[in-house]
Parts: C-alpha cells; structure tokens; sequence
C-alpha cells in the first residue's frame, strides 16, 4: 500500500511541477525562473511539513512517505 500512496503522490507532484512549468511559458517567463520557484517552494513546504507534522498533525507514516517522497520529491 505504501508503494502506491508514493506513486499517486509522485503523480501529483509530476503535474503539479508540468502545470507550473507551462504556466511561466504563458506568462513569458524565463524557464529558469521556473525552475528556481519550484525548487525553492518545494523545499520551502517539505521544512513547513515536517515541522508541523513532528508537533500538530497526526498522519500516518505511509501519509508522510506519499507527500514528502512522493510528491514534494517528483515536484522538486
């Protein structure tokens, strides 16, 4: 199970970094800007995440997995 919940975050994440991606192409960013704001968001929410789900969210460690090494690591 644990396998999967990685998978469809990874998913999530992979779209998310596309989505983003086409975004700065329709604005006339630069794809390095790109770049640079997903890396730097997607290290930004990993830290909130787990400072905040060491002292205030109860989720399970699959939940934990999904969203730190399956999406915020394919978003990255």
């Amino acid at each position: 199970m644990n396998y999967i919940l990685i998978a469809i975050g990874g998913a999530s994440g992979a779209i998310t970094r596309y989505s983003i991606h086409r975004l700065t192409i329709y604005f006339g960013i630069e794809n390095l800007a790109g770049t640079f704001f997903v890396n730097i968001s997607g290290s930004f929410l990993l830290g909130i995440l787990i400072s905040i789900s060491s002292i205030k969210l109860n989720l399970s460690n699959s939940m934990k997995d999904a969203i730190t090494i399956g999406f915020i690591g394919s978003y990255t």
